[in-house]
């Protein structure tokens, strides 16, 4: 559904293609592309509590361990070993293909889903944030000729040329 500004030029609404003439020759077409949403994870202790509880498979636990080169083979053979304080570390988190599951989720729906159910949720530490797309502007193979045929015709001079880009008209002796 197009609209116009208060100055009367249209406004895109998302998915709305414009195209642009100068007198009446085609020369581009403008796209303003539908909002998405992305998935931003403000609370990850929040988020990883709800996947914990929700869906527990989607959460990795990796122990990371520092060993030196002649200590491996032995460590690796007994795991369950103490190696000592600051030797082994304990790493939480929700799997990156979940994430990415939920984000596919909330850019079509602009909702967050869970993807295992499909309901709709209110899931902690996460907001959705609309992404700001910019509009797209094609040129017709053609444009750089119907561009300069309109200037040696002197459409682009003074208040003409202020008006198609919707500047402020120049002075009488600007033109």
């Amino acid at each position: 559904m197009k609209t116009n500004s208060d100055d009367g030029m249209p406004l895109l609404a998302p998915g709305g293609t414009e195209i642009a003439h100068i007198a009446g020759r085609t020369f581009a077409m403008v796209t303003q592309p539908k909002i998405g949403y992305q998935l931003k994870v403000t609370d990850p202790a929040a988020l990883q509590e709800w996947v914990e509880q929700k869906a527990p498979t989607e959460v990795a636990r990796t122990i990371t361990v520092e060993v030196k080169a002649d200590e491996a083979e032995r460590v690796m053979a007994a795991l369950g070993e103490l190696l000592g304080p600051d030797r082994a570390n304990l790493t939480v988190e929700v799997r990156p293909a979940f994430l990415d599951l939920l984000g596919e989720a909330a850019a079509k729906n602009g909702v967050t889903v869970d993807p295992r159910t499909g309901e709709f949720v209110d899931l902690p530490g996460v907001k959705i944030v609309p992404t700001n797309p910019s509009p797209t502007v094609r040129f017709t193979p053609d444009a750089a000729q119907v561009i300069e045929d309109a200037y040696r015709a002197n459409l682009f001079s003074g208040a003409r040329l202020a008006a198609m880009l919707a500047l402020p008209a120049a002075e009488k002796g600007d033109q």
